[in-house]
């Protein structure tokens, strides 16, 4: 049976060849058209994930920038609202108009003359909650030792995590 394509005709023996051929060729071409839009798959995923992250460094920047700014206006101006009875005024409108930011605490030098030297408000998903007093204000049992921990070490570097049960986190 393997003589049996010898006794065939020069046509029949040459459209076998040729259909292998094409088929070859044509199974080549799928397999290079499959890698080529997989490499091409691969590029663009890369380039969306560096377009992405350079979008969220660039919010990041923009949020620790506007923080900072806010920072730095507030701790000018904070005393100034104290002394006139105004300090839960200006946080109010700094969180109004700054929605990113949760939480503002702000503690006076008690050199200061003011009547309270703590300012704390927080917001929530409806609404927002303002403290004030001459000692500290923790909002969590945690956040004072935490706090002190920082304080007490002078070093840079990240704090132990911990969880706020007063707000369910």
């Amino acid at each position: 049976q393997i003589w049996a394509m010898t006794n065939k005709s020069i046509s029949y023996k040459l459209s076998i060849y040729i259909s292998l051929a094409v088929i070859s060729v044509f199974v080549i071409f799928i397999i290079v058209n499959y890698l080529f839009n997989q490499q091409l798959l691969k590029q663009n995923t890369e380039h969306q994930a560096i377009g992405l992250s350079a979008q969220i460094n660039s919010k990041v920047s923009e949020y620790i920038i506007s923080t900072r700014e806010i920072a730095l206006n507030l701790s000018e101006q904070v005393i100034y609202y104290s002394q006139n009875g105004d300090a839960e005024q200006l946080i109010y409108m700094l969180m109004k108009k700054y929605e990113f930011i949760n939480a503002i605490h702000v503690n006076i030098d008690s050199s200061v003359n003011v009547k309270n030297h703590n300012h704390f408000m927080i917001r929530t998903s409806d609404s927002m909650y303002y403290e004030n007093s001459n000692t500290k204000i923790f909002d969590c049992e945690n956040e004072e030792r935490i706090i002190s921990e920082v304080a007490d070490t002078k070093q840079k570097g990240w704090t132990s995590p911990f969880r706020c049960t007063e707000f369910g986190n």
